[in-house]
């Protein structure tokens, strides 16, 4: 089964054109967010394309379907989402607010996806809650944000409208899985959940006290109702990082896909989302990174490949200013038909080669779309073998002369019979001829 490519689209420009460069990068998704829902003080719902409240929130609804309708001809199975919260600011009034008035929230933005819908030309086939105010997650709290995205979650796949769309949630995965001081790291397995150690805290999202609703976490109150999560493997603290950022990373995926099995949580497909290094730690990002390496990084027998349902990536407008953007070579390495191995090249201004460079960018050894490379990296094809001479043509045997033909004969012999049967008849006449004249002679006599 194919792996889900989600991303996005932060305000990337609707005015460029169309090219097939842009539109080829896009089909590497299969989801798209193409923006967030903002909540004015009315508790009334506009669009924005970009992460500056207010800014871009005037989009260009032709521009913008004629940019989706490009994208979704570009293969099967494309989804066109919508985000609420995030980027454009939601404060925790706003989100108090949906608590105490989950119902009437619910109804104005099914409202608004029609009213959008309707006006654009665009279907909307998902929405997405990202939601971030970490402290409202965790135990105690004086804002319950568990209950608030459980309900919200609820009250969403519960409308008339809303409840065929797709529902994703964005949490960090500190929301999902965190152990700080005083946790003994050697014993965090896939056997040993991480939130039973002594000195963890637990997290919004997993919290398993179903007996008390005030305790749930936002999978007790929503496992039902949530399609995806996009989970957020970025901007957030890694702990227990006893071999590395990746090797821990690997390890908690394996733990929350364990845990979600145990509690029969499976109807949620598992995103695991990656950030370009201008909102990430250096070492938390893919680029440069070599794909087929990071995939492979396995934890108990299990690679991170198997693990996911899919790889999000935050934001399409930021990879696309990398000189090797990341969304293309991942989606090749998880659902191409062969994997690929990166390779980068020593980058002269007249040549480049291979030679000491491995399958990781460094300062030395660029990828091939590299500016300093100008093109002269790309690899070239296979030499052709040479074609093997050709053998010289014998002397072709002369033709020998046919013997006549039994029909030859046949047909030579009617001829000879047939002339001398002519001139029997021919002498026959003449001599006819010749009685008759003496005949008449006599007579007279």
């Amino acid at each position: 089964m194919s792996k889900e490519i989600v991303g996005y689209f932060n305000g990337s420009p609707l005015d460029s054109e169309l090219s097939d460069a842009y539109l080829s990068y896009l089909a590497n998704y299969t989801i798209i967010v193409w923006g967030f829902i903002y909540m004015d003080d009315n508790h009334m719902f506009s669009l924005c394309t970009r992460d500056t409240m207010g800014n871009l929130c005037n989009v260009d609804y032709n521009k913008l379907k004629t940019l989706i309708d490009a994208w979704k001809s570009s293969g099967a199975n494309k989804k066109s989402f919508l985000s609420l919260g995030g980027a454009v600011g939601y404060s925790l009034l706003d989100y108090q607010y949906m608590l105490s008035n989950t119902k009437d929230v619910v109804s104005k933005l099914s409202l608004f996806i029609r009213t959008f819908e309707q006006q654009s030309g665009i279907t909307v086939d998902g929405l997405d809650i990202d939601y971030e105010l970490s402290d409202s997650l965790y135990i105690p709290a004086s804002f319950n944000g568990r209950k608030m995205l459980g309900y919200l979650s609820e009250a969403i796949k519960s409308d008339v409208y809303l409840k065929s769309k797709k529902l994703s949630h964005a949490p960090q995965v500190e929301y999902m899985i965190q152990a700080l001081g005083g946790v003994d790291c050697s014993k965090v397995d896939s056997n040993t959940w991480v939130i039973s150690e002594p000195g963890a805290v637990h997290t919004g999202y997993t919290f398993d006290g179903k007996s008390d609703p005030s305790t749930a976490g936002v999978m007790v109150y929503a496992n039902q109702y949530i399609d995806y999560l996009f989970i957020q493997f970025y901007n957030n603290s890694q702990d227990c990082d006893m071999n590395g950022v990746l090797d821990n990373q690997v390890r908690q995926l394996a733990i929350l896909k364990d845990y979600f099995t145990k509690n029969n949580w499976n109807n949620t497909k598992i995103i695991f989302g990656k950030c370009n290094q201008g909102c990430d730690l250096a070492s938390y990002s893919l680029s440069g990174v070599d794909i087929p390496g990071f995939f492979s990084t396995s934890y108990k027998g299990q690679t991170l490949q198997s693990l996911l349902d899919g790889f999000m990536y935050w934001a399409i407008d930021s990879d696309l200013k990398e000189t090797n953007p990341v969304v293309p070579r991942v989606n090749a390495y998880l659902n191409g038909s062969t994997p690929v191995a990166d390779q980068y090249y020593r980058c002269s201004q007249e040549s480049c080669t291979r030679e000491g460079c491995g399958n990781t960018a460094t300062s030395d050894c660029k990828y091939k779309n590299d500016a300093s490379c100008g093109g002269k990296c790309t690899p070239l094809p296979p030499p052709t073998p040479p074609t093997p001479p050709t053998p010289p043509t014998p002397p072709t045997p002369p033709t020998p002369t046919p013997k006549p033909s039994s029909d030859k004969k046949n047909n030579n012999m009617v001829i000879l019979w047939s002339s001398i049967g002519g001139a029997f008849v021919l002498l026959l006449i003449l001599l006819l001829s010749y009685l008759t004249v003496w005949r008449r002679k006599h007579k007279r006599n």
